[in-house]
């Protein structure tokens, strides 16, 4: 997360984000996004296939401005005027695009253009969400000329971990936090930081919370929830 933030806040014009499939990219993107909305425009675009037909449209809406929905996409002039102004104001707009390693090429270019190119500058800041060796695919040479950094989701650090379960909690619509500090520490200890590991952790916990319609989740209950889905916690040595 405080590599993608970073990222945010460079003066890189396009950072590639990738990692395994189920490794947490989209809720690190989504919780980086909210976090960072409040100083800059930001926005975030999950459904890529409506960049084919609308783009500067697309990304009007990502980023919170009204925009036709009728298959019209805006002028060019529109779009530009639009962005410079919005720079002015607010920082230069960032765009997050997930599973972006599923854009055809051609599109990806015109976006690209869309983008990254006017006389005036760079128009959008553009961070693409993709699996492992995205970096790999993408051939075209102007646009390998301009991202930097790419940036490989890995295992989470004891704070981001319990950043990320609160996240997700908070997602699903949980008032109050289920797990204790406590239960957090367990279930970093049981995860490593992975999220594929954090996920099924969670999820057995939480359905077992609500079988007995337990409120608070503790580190026993953690520890008893992993040995039953075979995933043994990981301790430090004394």
């Amino acid at each position: 997360a405080e590599q993608l933030d970073f990222a945010l806040n460079s003066a890189a014009p396009l950072t590639l984000f990738i990692g395994p499939e189920g490794s947490g990219k989209t809720t690190v993107v989504r919780k980086v996004a909210s976090e960072t909305n409040s100083k800059r425009l930001i926005g975030t675009l999950s459904h890529y296939s409506v960049l084919e037909s609308t783009p500067r449209a697309a990304i009007f809406r990502a980023l919170g401005a009204s925009a036709p929905r009728n298959n019209t996409d805006l002028d060019k002039a529109t779009f530009d005027a639009t962005m410079i102004r919005a720079n002015m104001q607010h920082g230069l707009p960032t765009l997050m695009i997930d599973d972006a390693d599923e854009i055809q090429a051609s599109t990806l270019q015109r976006l690209f253009d869309i983008c990254a190119t006017t006389l005036e500058g760079l128009l959008v800041k553009l961070v693409l969400v993709g699996r492992e060796n995205f970096d790999e695919c993408i051939t075209h040479q102007q646009i390998k000329s301009f991202y930097c950094p790419t940036i490989e989701l890995g295992p989470m650090s004891e704070e981001d971990t319990s950043s990320y379960v609160h996240h997700r909690c908070a997602v699903a619509g949980f008032k109050a936090m289920p797990f204790t500090p406590k239960a957090l520490k367990e279930l970093y200890q049981v995860s490593q930081g992975n999220p594929l590991i954090l996920n099924v952790a969670c999820m057995v916990a939480l359905d077992e919370a609500r079988r007995e319609r337990q409120p608070m989740i503790d580190s026993d209950q953690i520890k008893r929830c992993c040995a039953k889905e075979g995933i043994q916690a990981k301790t430090e040595s004394a």
